[in-house]
Parts: C-alpha cells; sequence; structure tokens
C-alpha cells in the first residue's frame, strides 16, 4: 500500500520539484515538502480529469451529430479519484504517465504565478487585503526589483565598497552572496578607487554590509 501511494504522488513530487528548481524561495522542510507535493498531486490529476471530461463531452457532440443520438455518461474517468469515493485505491499506470506530463506543465505555470506574483498583486492592489511584498525577505524584495541594477555595495568586514551590475544573487536564507560584472573597488567610503574587474564574486557577512542604488 505504502508504495501504491508513493508511486500515486510522483506527479505531485515532479511538480515540486521542478516549483524548487525554477523558483526563489526558502528551503522547505519535509513535512512542508510532502503536504505540497499532495497537493500538486491531486490538482494534476483534477486537471486530467477536465481533460477526459472535455474528450468525453466532444464525443458526446460527435455521436449527437452524425448519428442524432444523445448519450451522457456521468463518471469520473480518472480511477485514482473514483478510487476516493468507493476506497478501493486503484490507479492505471497510463493516468500517472498523463499526470506526471500535466506536472511538468503546471510546475512551470505555478512557477510564473509565484515569480511574478500575481495572486499577492491581486490580494494587495485589487482586494486590500494585505501588504506582504511576496518575496521571503527584503534582499529577495530588494534584488529582485526591476529597478535594482547598478548597486553599490558597502562591505564593512572587508572595509571595501562595490559597484557593478548585478547578475545574480543567493536565495534567502542561505549565505548572502552576489556575482556582479563592470566591478570597480573603491575603499569603504567610496572615495577612492583602488581596481577595476570583469566580474566578481562577493559573499556577505550577516549585519555588515549595506546595498545602494545609485541616483541617476
Amino acid at each position: 500500500m505504502a508504495l501504491r501511494i508513493i508511486i500515486v504522488l510522483i506527479p505531485g513530487f515532479l511538480t515540486t520539484l521542478l516549483f524548487r528548481y525554477l523558483s526563489t524561495h526558502r528551503d522547505y522542510s519535509n513535512f512542508y515538502f510532502i503536504v505540497l507535493s499532495s497537493v500538486f498531486g491531486l490538482s494534476n490529476y483534477l486537471v486530467l480529469e477536465v481533460l477526459f471530461q472535455l474528450l468525453n463531452l466532444l464525443k458526446c457532440i460527435f455521436i449527437f451529430i452524425t448519428k442524432r443520438g444523445l448519450i451522457i455518461e456521468n463518471k469520473l474517468f480518472v480511477s485514482l479519484l473514483g478510487s476516493l469515493i468507493d476506497r478501493s485505491f486503484k490507479v492505471e499506470p497510463i493516468e500517472i504517465i498523463f499526470a506526471s506530463v500535466i506536472a511538468l506543465i503546471s510546475a512551470i505555470f505555478y512557477t510564473w504565478v509565484y515569480q511574478k506574483k500575481i495572486i499577492l498583486r491581486f490580494a494587495n492592489t485589487r482586494l486590500h487585503i494585505t501588504n506582504k511584498s511576496g518575496d521571503d525577505d527584503i534582499w529577495s524584495h530588494y534584488l529582485n526589483s526591476e529597478e535594482v541594477t547598478w548597486v553599490w555595495i558597502r562591505d564593512f568586514n572587508h572595509s571595501l565598497t562595490y559597484f557593478g551590475r548585478v547578475k545574480a544573487f543567493s536565495d534567502s536564507g542561505t549565505q548572502r552572496e552576489l556575482f556582479m560584472t563592470d566591478v570597480s573597488v573603491y575603499t569603504i567610503s567610496g572615495k577612492k578607487e583602488l581596481y577595476n574587474l570583469n566580474s566578481a564574486y562577493i559573499s556577505l557577512s550577516d549585519g555588515m554590509y549595506s546595498i545602494e542604488q545609485p541616483k541617476y
């Protein structure tokens, strides 16, 4: 039984793993990962059921037009959903394959919704029920801003200031790391230029840095 449950949850695992890979967020706990995989997995099978129902509707319309006969099939086509009602817990291998394909597509869709903050923007601008930024912390919120490209990084731990273009940055909840290009290195005050770099990897200590955007 446990093995069958794991197999059934494969589409949910695929969605969660791809969603984690494509999006920026804190690491999931094991419990949260299992819950999210279960929700994603069930949603994948529901989408598959909707597609089967639409295909069945088209078939019924075709039969009605060509043979002048009305056939209505009122049933669930995904065996897993039907087994939730009669508690038989049966599932067809082909359904897992179809649901896995849907899982890959849905992961891309969920990532787009999450990264673009579609739900939060709607709740913020339309419903006015939250002021959350949608990012895990201010680090992600600030560096994810489309306006932030060229920045001053003041590293108080090494008494250096970096000026350059941010190309990539670490996820929230991990070590603060930046990849910058077209970098100029100054003293901590920013008045004396020391040297220039094509690119630089910068690792920052918590509480020992500041990020500033120049005003043009």
